[in-house]
């Protein structure tokens, strides 16, 4: 299993790895600290779980998440020593798989653990997108692009988009 833990403090690092190697399964980590290396790391190379800190000293950790979700779906939770409602409902809407605060226990952390990489292994989803001259739209993460700029569509343009692309497939 790889894990990414991104963390500025190396302590935060050290314990959610060494709770991870207590389960006794196989495990690579890499370790990061700032939210850019791990969004670049991400772009390369594959994960199967990420940890990511939102007090993060280059980034938000809300913007890294944002980043990451353009790149992988591998799940995310997010660690962090803020649990105000709006702090956990962010993470949540943008991304996060799980969110848990700054002093945990490791039988929560571990149980946390458990239950995201159970509902990953459950859903392999399959990105629906449409490209044609420039134009990406990714409708399962409602994603605009055009020659590489991101374009934010209402509702009712998604709407539109979607019926066009699945008329344009059927008669093709």
């Amino acid at each position: 299993m790889e894990i990414v833990i991104c963390d500025d403090d190396p302590n935060q690092r050290d314990s959610i790895r060494v709770c991870l190697e207590m389960s006794g399964a196989s495990k690579t980590f890499t370790e990061l600290e700032l939210g850019t290396d791990a969004v670049d790391h991400l772009k390369s190379n594959d994960a199967d779980l990420i940890f990511l800190d939102m007090g993060l000293p280059d980034i938000s950790g809300i913007d890294a998440l944002r980043q990451i979700r353009e790149h992988t779906d591998t799940p995310v939770i997010v660690v962090s020593g803020n649990n105000t409602s709006d702090s956990v409902a962010q993470a949540l809407t943008i991304g996060a798989d799980d969110y848990i605060t700054k002093s945990f226990v490791s039988i929560e952390l571990m149980a946390r653990v458990e239950a995201v990489t159970r509902r990953a292994a459950g859903k392999k989803i399959e990105r629906t997108k449409f490209s044609i001259d420039g134009l990406i739209l990714d409708f399962d993460r409602k994603q605009a692009t055009v020659e590489g700029e991101r374009v934010e569509l209402n509702l009712t343009e998604w709407e539109r988009a979607h019926r066009v692309t699945v008329r344009s497939r059927r008669c093709c």
